[in-house]
């Protein structure tokens, strides 16, 4: 598992990294652009290393009770997950100038709630986190 969890680490890190590089680039169009897609890739990738957990999460949402620990998480997530693709699409929208007041403001709002959510998530997760990232530094025997 030590080749699964090193691609885990390099996904998790490439997601935080464009995100925060893609807010520092906010002045300049073609950077904050280029990290926004990259960005929008690695949450797919993100997304798709992680099958059982997403299969998990889409049986969840079909069912109308759920524990109250549950409804926060899956809520959470789901939150993160519209943010993701709203920023996605407004930045999108504004770039191709297509409504570039009304975009300007949504890109920003959906980015913010992205970042916040973002931060929750990696701080909800952190146990796992740092646990592969031990993995990851313990040499092999």
């Amino acid at each position: 598992m030590p080749g699964r969890t090193r691609t885990l680490v390099a996904i998790d890190l490439g997601v935080g990294t464009s995100l925060l590089l893609g807010w520092l680039t906010i002045p300049l169009a073609v950077p904050h652009l280029v990290l926004g897609c990259v960005f929008a890739v690695l949450v797919g990738v993100h997304l798709a290393t992680r099958p059982r957990r997403l299969a998990a999460l889409i049986r969840a949402s079909g069912r109308p009770r759920r524990p109250a620990g549950t409804r926060k998480r899956f809520a959470a997530v789901v939150i993160l997950g519209l943010a993701a693709i709203g920023a996605t699409v407004t930045g999108f929208v504004q770039w191709a100038g297509i409504a570039p007041g009304p975009a300007n403001g949504l890109h920003s709002m959906t980015s913010g709630v992205l970042f916040g959510f973002a931060i929750r998530h990696v701080w909800v997760r952190r146990p796992i986190l740092l646990q592969r990232l031990r993995r990851r530094r313990t040499p092999a025997a």
